[in-house]
């Protein structure tokens, strides 16, 4: 048995580095050979440990070094790495490990030395997770250790020598705010992660990213195999800076790590447990130390350069507050001092928010005050410059917050315009109503230029009749009636309406005026879906503004560019008719004068309003006048009467 598994062993080892993926009785083997005994290995490999990430860096390693036909390394196969890795693992030197190597080759190559030098850089890297090797032909962007003589374990141990610190030992104290997640999101800076031990904690980019070793399974085989080559209490002080910025139980951080989606990422960094106060101090580190005081430092001194920065900002909470009560004695002994330092900065946002509001509340207050004293002209100069303010502010700031604030207050600023401009409308409206009434009440002898929005069937047939009330003197009169397309109904009744309203003008010897039609996309057939209904109601108001700007071609056309009044009684297309009216209103193109619309619910409805109806209502851009009582009751409305049953009523 024991010979059958060498046998496989070896076969298993002597298949060629590019032979991927890696069969599992493969990644066995390799791991019993590096750190540990057979039946260690077996446990290595087992879901708890997860060595996946390692194999993915072990498999990218060797395709890199087999590189143009693998001229730059002199190991083939699985067993030459091994027997390179034994050599180290037993203390020779450099030179012999390379000089053995040398003796196994083949053919002479132009480039040995070179050849052999990368092998045995493979082979540490592999070992240790440290970037040996520096190919000629490739930039990884990681930090290379130039090992020229020695053994590599006292090359390392020399490496990472705690003794060779640059900085003086000073302890600095890591809160519970110095992690990962915040380093990204308060500090600004980016986590990069590595494969290279030797890159772990390294600042880069002007301080603007931070490597972190991310290989905790690889950590715990070397804390736990007697054959590890890495300096004592190096891998588990590793480990411990990974508590530290990952730590598990923070419900924030491990969400936010479980959200990152790189490949190969060792899943297990977030599961290192976290570090209690006193082991949150630097001089706690021996190896890390210096990096760590250096990444405290830049967290410190960075400064929020977003909103959402300064939101999760906590580290100066208390400031301002013990700049207030720096010259006040005997502060720390008041017990109130603790609880208002806990919640000052939240105490600081009530008291901003608080202010914005009212602050807001005032400038509405004020501005609907002076809209209502300002004249078009010195309205649409200020929004003007106010959107020109806004928008060189746009356009010169490259910051994200900056731009999306802006964008809210010019929507802001634009809602702020529409209501206080509708307001003015709906207050005008009600003027012009009373002053008109007595003209509403009798016919004088003006130029008028009505608009009645006609639909199909019974709305047509019911505006007819409340039109046709016996008076025929049209002399300076033009009546325009808007259609929707394909209502041939309509039509026929118009043509019939008028000629009867001829006949009778002819027996009393008056004028009937003029008259033409108008034709519009109808807003929404009967059954219409409702996907497609926006579609056909922009249709049906781009049809509606030149029906409502284009003049009569006729003397009144002359005297009046737009309509007096609008009517309608109903169809839907009344309602975006109504609409348009008011949009050019609201935008000062017509005068608050013209276009007066009046809807007069249908007779049908005894008991509620329409759709259209109810929209006119609770919009209140138009007059809504019902012909039943209870109605006009139920909504607050004018009762008019029912002016369907007025047709040929002599005045």
């Amino acid at each position: 048995m024991i010979e059958t598994e060498i046998m496989t062993d070896k076969t298993e080892l002597d298949s060629s580095l590019l032979d991927l993926p890696l069969p599992q009785l493969t990644k066995t083997t390799i791991t019993s050979e590096y750190w540990a005994s057979q039946h260690q290995a077996q446990r290595l490999n087992s879901v708890d440990v997860d060595l996946q990430s390692f194999w993915t860096y072990y498999n990218k390693e060797c395709v890199r070094a087999l590189h143009n036909g693998g001229r730059y390394v002199a190991l083939r196969s699985h067993r030459d790495v091994v027997d390179c890795i034994h050599k180290l693992k037993s203390g020779m030197l450099r030179h012999d490990i390379k000089e053995e190597l040398r003796e196994k080759l083949t053919a002479p190559h132009d480039n040995e030395d070179e050849m052999l030098d990368n092998s045995i850089d493979l082979a540490a890297s592999l070992l240790l997770m440290m970037s040996f090797c520096s190919f000629a032909y490739g930039f990884s962007g990681r930090s290379h250790l130039r090992w020229s003589h020695g053994s590599l374990e006292s090359f390392v141990a020399a490496y990472f020598d705690p003794g060779t610190a640059h900085l003086a030992k000073e302890n600095v104290k890591m809160e519970k705010i110095f992690t990962a997640r915040n380093l990204c999101r308060i500090a600004g800076l980016d986590v990069v992660w590595t494969d290279n031990l030797v890159d772990h904690l390294r600042l880069t980019d002007d301080d603007r990213r931070v490597h972190v070793f991310h290989h905790a399974s690889f950590l715990h085989v070397q804390q736990q195999s007697a054959e590890s080559l890495l300096p004592k209490g190096l891998a588990e002080e590793t480990l411990q800076t990974l508590a530290l910025l990952f730590p598990s139980s923070d419900t924030e951080t491990r969400k936010w790590f479980s959200q990152l989606s790189e490949a190969g990422l060792d899943k297990r960094a977030i599961q290192c447990g976290q570090l209690k106060t006193d082991h949150r101090q630097t001089e706690r580190f021996r190896f890390w130390n210096d990096r760590l005081v250096v990444l405290k430092q830049v967290f410190d001194e960075a400064q929020p350069k977003s909103l959402s920065q300064w939101w999760y900002d906590r580290r100066n909470g208390v400031q301002w507050y013990c700049s207030l009560i720096a010259n006040v004695p005997n502060t720390d002994c008041h017990p109130l001092i603790p609880v208002v330092k806990r919640y000052t900065f939240w105490v600081a946002v009530l008291v901003l928010v608080l202010t914005i509001f009212f602050g807001l509340v005032q400038s509405v207050e004020g501005a609907l005050q002076v809209f209502a004293s300002m004249k078009p002209v010195h309205i649409l100069a200020a929004l003007a410059g106010v959107a020109f303010a806004f928008g060189t502010l746009f356009c010169l700031s490259s910051n994200h917050a900056i731009i999306w604030l802006t964008a809210f207050l010019f929507c802001n600023l634009i809602l702020l315009f529409v209501t206080v401009r509708h307001i003015q409308l709906q207050e005008n409206r009600r003027n012009f109503k009373r002053s008109k009434q007595a003209t509403l009440n009798q016919r004088i002898n003006l130029h008028e230029y009505y608009l009645f929005v006609l639909g199909s069937g019974g709305h047509t047939k019911e505006m007819l009749m409340m039109m046709d009330d016996g008076y025929c003197s049209f002399e300076t009169f033009h009546r325009r009636y808007l259609i929707s397309s394909g209502d041939t109904m309509s039509q026929n009744h118009v043509v019939d309406y008028e000629a009867d309203l001829k006949e009778l003008c002819t027996k009393e010897g008056t004028q009937t005026g003029s008259y033409d039609t108008v034709t519009v996309t109808r807003a929404r057939k009967v059954h219409q879906s409702l996907l497609t209904t926006p579609y056909t109601a922009l249709l049906s108001i781009l049809d509606i503004f030149p029906a409502l700007m284009n003049p009569p071609t006729n003397v009144v056309g002359a005297r009046m560019r737009y309509p007096t009044c609008i009517f309608t009684n109903g169809p839907a297309t009344g309602f975006f008719v109504g609409l348009a009216a008011h949009l050019l209103k609201l935008l000062y193109v017509v005068s608050e004068t013209s276009m007066h619309i009046i809807y007069i619910e249908s007779w049908a409805r005894i008991t509620t309003l329409s759709l259209t109806g109810k929209l006119f209502y609770y919009t209140g851009i138009a007059d809504v006048l019902v012909q039943h009582k209870e109605v006009a009751e139920k909504y607050n409305v004018e009762y008019c009467g029912e002016l369907v049953f007025n047709a040929r009523q002599e005045t």
